[in-house]
């Protein structure tokens, strides 16, 4: 069995009181390891960089989130229903565009 590492990367400008994402929906009972969060925010009361599950859902959760500069290395499994998405977001809420980016290391055994 081997391992298949993948990344889930936001770079960039943030328009004013907007959200950017990249994501990634496992398929059913596909596992899911989170290996590394990254976030570079900018450490301001109103923007963050995390880590959502069922991004976009009824019962988004955030994982990890950080409002200036995180790493955080761990491993932690989420298993999919097909239908949730794991996604690493940056969230600007500030009146004016800011530079941001999030980075996201997971892990699945194929």
């Amino acid at each position: 069995m081997a391992i298949q590492k993948f990344r889930l990367i936001v770079s960039g400008e943030v328009g004013a009181e907007q959200r950017v994402a990249d994501t990634y929906t496992p398929a059913n009972g596909e596992e899911i390891y989170i290996c590394c969060f990254n976030g570079q925010a900018c450490f301001t009361p109103n923007s963050a960089v995390y880590v959502a599950w069922d991004y976009g859902g009824e019962n988004e959760v955030i994982l990890f989130s950080t409002k200036g500069s995180a790493e955080i290395h761990l491993e932690s499994e989420i298993i999919g229903d097909g239908t949730k998405k794991i996604a690493v977001v940056c969230d600007n809420g500030e009146p004016g565009p800011v530079v941001m980016s999030g980075g996201l290391c997971l892990c699945k055994k194929i």
